[in-house]
């Protein structure tokens, strides 16, 4: 059961290889992700833009490590606010797009709005979206059931997400059970909440690697995005 309460200050965390950065060692929750747009607003000059793809994967990094924008940049110094900011809404635009198609799908679900939408709903959701195929090319009429089931699916991923970083934003860190909680959300060795093929990502911060690369339109492994 999650503990909305606040952890004492706790032992050294040992640092998950696949953190780039070091810092608290859990995820940035959907509250300190506005912050952080936030700030990289307020730092970056007008029309910088012209995001590179590093730049991207800083942002992602930063967001996956709980970073702040300026524990970011000292960081690593090298990196530039409107840049960043560029690189965040240009990941950010594609997401939405992919969320909106699969909300498309769910309010109509007929073959004409999956045909139309699916393939933009599918860099989100590429297993659902996989399953779903399959139902509207062996049992057509089965499709709506088959939707309304797995959007119930995907409503109960993202409340398991939701509850999970309520409490993360009561912690004060460091905070072992921060680092526990935050494993539970996302965990590229042994999974998480964000990499469920089930979750829809409602935020940048919450995209894994693969579903990020397919928002990019990057070459994906088909079995890293079903797994």
């Amino acid at each position: 059961m999650l503990t909305p309460t606040a952890c004492a200050p706790a032992a050294e965390h040992v640092h998950a290889a696949w953190m780039p950065w070091t810092g608290r060692n859990w995820p940035a929750t959907a509250r300190e992700e506005r912050a952080f747009v936030v700030r990289l607003t307020e730092l970056a000059p007008p029309r910088q833009g012209a995001a590179t793809r590093s730049d991207i994967t800083a942002v992602l990094n930063a967001l996956r490590c709980g970073l702040t924008v300026d524990e970011l940049l000292d960081r690593a110094p090298g990196l530039q606010p409107g840049r960043l900011l560029d690189a965040y809404c240009v990941l950010d635009a594609e997401r939405a797009e992919s969320e909106q198609a699969w909300h498309a799908i769910v309010a109509r679900p007929n073959l004409e709005t999956f045909v139309r939408h699916g393939a933009s709903a599918a860099r989100l959701l590429p297993a659902a979206i996989t399953g779903l195929r399959s139902v509207a090319e062996l049992h057509l009429q089965s499709l709506g059931v088959a939707v309304g089931e797995l959007a119930d699916r995907v409503r109960s991923v993202q409340g398991r997400v939701c509850r999970i970083e309520d409490v993360l934003d009561r912690l004060i860190p460091p905070s072992d059970r921060g680092v526990e909680l935050g494993r539970q959300l996302y965990d590229p060795i042994g999974g998480g909440e964000t990499s469920h093929p089930d979750y829809l990502p409602t935020r940048v911060g919450t995209l894994v690697p693969t579903r990020a690369a397919a928002l990019l339109g990057e070459r994906v492994d088909v079995s890293e995005l079903t797994g």
